[in-house]
């Protein structure tokens, strides 16, 4: 299992180096299925510069919890606590803003992704967040996707400016991206 520190840095890394860059770097070069984990944990230490974890994802990525975006992050995170499903309601396909996302965000032959460009979230975890939160009948359908797609995701500032414009919720023309 890869430590959370290890994951946080990854996603920094992946960020900050092309493809080929990180693919040589942070894959064992005799075992390229496994990672290179002296790279890895190095470059955990240069990214953290001897912060916490706790530090360095506070300083390094957005808190959905507190941040502007997603104004009802607490009661869907509630609501999805005391929903322990690990499936899919199975016409959450048949959902307008799904469909939109089974149309310009899934990859053929890439059955268990979401890709927003650079950015590649679980789709099993979205359709199963977003059914919860469409089973219990929350108000904003949108607003709820988009906490489908972010939750337990490590997103920054840039990362999530992909999603919005790639989901054409303009952030600049309403106060929390959504419409």
């Amino acid at each position: 299992m890869i430590k959370k520190e290890y994951i946080a840095s990854l996603y920094k890394l992946k960020g900050e180096s092309s493809s080929g860059t990180y693919n040589e770097n942070v894959y064992a070069k005799k075992e390229p299925e496994k990672l290179n984990y002296e790279f890895v944990s190095d470059g955990f230490m240069k990214l953290a510069h001897g912060k916490s974890l706790d530090e360095f994802v506070k300083n390094n990525f957005i808190n959905f919890s507190t941040s502007k975006y997603l104004p009802n992050y607490k009661k869907y995170k509630a609501i999805i606590a005391k929903n322990l499903d690990i499936s899919f309601e199975e016409d959450i396909l048949n959902d307008p803003l799904i469909q939109n996302l089974e149309t310009y965000h899934h990859v053929i032959g890439h059955d268990l992704q979401y890709v927003f460009g650079a950015v590649i979230i679980s789709r099993l975890k979205v359709l199963r967040i977003y059914s919860i939160l469409k089973k219990n009948h929350v108000e904003n359908l949108e607003e709820a996707l988009l906490f489908a797609i972010t939750y337990n995701s490590l997103l920054n500032e840039e990362s999530l400016d992909l999603i919005f414009t790639t989901l054409k919720f303009g952030r600049e023309e309403k106060e929390y991206g959504l419409s």
